[in-house]
Order: C-alpha cells, then structure tokens, then sequence
C-alpha cells in the first residue's frame, strides 16, 4: 500500500469507519434539523436523526446545489475545496462539524479568517493520526465543532479519554441553551409522556432536582443569584457527557416522578 507522507494529493474520497462517525455523532449529540453534505457509504448519516438530509456528487446530488438552512452539518469532507465547502457550511448550518486533519484548518489563513468572522471554533475532539482511522495518511486528524457566531473559547477533547468534570462549562449564560438542546434530542428521539404529549421544558426542574421557580428563573435569565450553583453546574456537565442512549434512559426513568409532581 502506498503510504501518503502528505496531504496535498490527498484523495478527496476518504470514507468514515463506521465506529468513528458513530463517536463524532455520539460526542456532539446533533439535535434539530441535521445534513450530511458528502454522504458517501453513509457511515456517518446512519447514526444522524432519522429524516436529516444528505448530498452526494456520485448520487448526482450536489451539496454546493443544496438551499436548505440546517440547525447541524456533520461530515468528513473533501479537501480539495476545502474554504469553498467551509463557507458554503457556515452559510446553511448554525453548528458544523468537520472531521479532518488539524493542519487543514490551522495552516490556512482564508481559513481561519471564516473562524474568526463567521463562525468559530467551540469544540475541538482529538482522534489521534489518520492512520488510526484507518485514512491513509499520519496527520493528526480532529473533529471541529464550528458554531455561526461564537467568539469564545476552545474546549480541547480526546476521543477515549475520561473528560474533567469541574461545572466551568455551565454558568447562567449556557443553561438555558443547554435545556433547550436536551429537549430537542428527547423529542426527536420520540420519547413522550404517559398522555402522549411531548416532554415540556418544566420537565427539566424534576430531572435536575431543583425548584421548579428557580429553573424558570434560570430559563429566563431573571436569577437573582450572583453565582451558579457549581454542584448544579458540574452535575450539568457530567449528565451532558453521556452517551445518548444512557442519557434518554435517565429521561425515561425520570417522566413518571415529573408526572406524579404536577
């Protein structure tokens, strides 16, 4: 086998194992209205909410012909084109997520120019070297969580390693944000209470064992606190760091306790 000692001849094909699109889909937990733009085998749509678009040039869909905007675009996407697609993304997707190697954001000022003025990096997962993902090349590759709009900072992540749990990542500003896209992903996966209906947002003081004023007051950033509650916040990392099915488990283990409490 020919042994790739750089990336710029790099294939544009490079298909995803399916144990790593499931791990990428699995860390960001994609709510909402999702799109695969380069599907190839479909390794990464097959773990993607069910009903999320897809493109493929070789299935005679063209993603620079694709209109509709998204809520998240999770691909591994060609590089030959690379700023073009970036842009393209950012224009259709709040959140995107790309898995490819470090360098090809890093080294490319057009590039990091779309970081800093469309959207910017949240998340950076770390695999490792390509060849671990079974890519033919030894770069080492991360999946990029790009969101339309954020200036703040970068979380660093690896890909099976235990992450820290110390409640830094929550504070008034991100929990209704957080609560919002926890209700998302359980009413897409069609989780619903006894009478049929979808779980409301109330549901979540329950879940979270505090009162239900103080969630509204969280929910609509009235708190008169000065600052969070970093028990609440580190059990609010810790809960967002499960795997999905754990997490829609808790849910389901929690509705009857919210439905006796009303």
């Amino acid at each position: 086998m020919v042994m790739t000692t750089g990336l710029q001849d790099y294939s544009d094909v490079h298909y995803t194992r399916p144990d790593v699109a499931k791990a990428i889909v699995e860390h960001f937990r994609p709510h909402g209205t999702c799109y695969e733009p380069f599907k190839g085998d479909g390794a990464i749509l097959k773990f993607l909410p069910k009903g999320a678009y897809w493109t493929e040039i070789e299935e005679g869909k063209d993603f620079f012909n694709f209109k509709q905007q998204v809520d998240w675009i999770i691909t591994n996407p060609p590089y030959s084109n690379l700023t073009d697609v970036m842009k393209r993304c950012f224009e259709l997707s709040v959140h995107t997520v790309f898995l490819v190697p470090q360098s090809k954001i890093y080294s490319s000022a057009p590039r990091m120019k779309l970081v800093r003025d469309v959207a910017g990096i949240r998340e950076k997962l770390n695999f490792g070297s390509g060849r671990e993902l079974g890519f033919n090349t030894g770069f080492p590759f991360s999946a990029f969580h790009f969101e339309r709009g954020y200036k703040g900072s970068v979380v660093e992540s690896w890909i099976g390693q235990p992450q820290s749990v110390s409640g830094e990542k929550v504070d008034f500003g991100t929990y209704a944000e957080l609560i919002t896209r926890w209700n998302q992903t359980v009413n897409d996966a069609g989780i619903r209470q006894s009478n049929g209906r979808k779980v409301p947002v109330s549901f979540w003081s329950t879940f979270l064992n505090i009162p239900g004023s103080t969630h509204r007051d969280l929910m609509s950033g009235t708190s008169k606190r000065q600052n969070f509650n970093p028990l609440l916040a580190r059990i609010i990392e810790l809960t967002d760091m499960l795997p999905t099915t754990a997490f829609l488990n808790a849910v389901r283990l929690k509705i009857p306790e919210y439905e006796n409490g009303r």
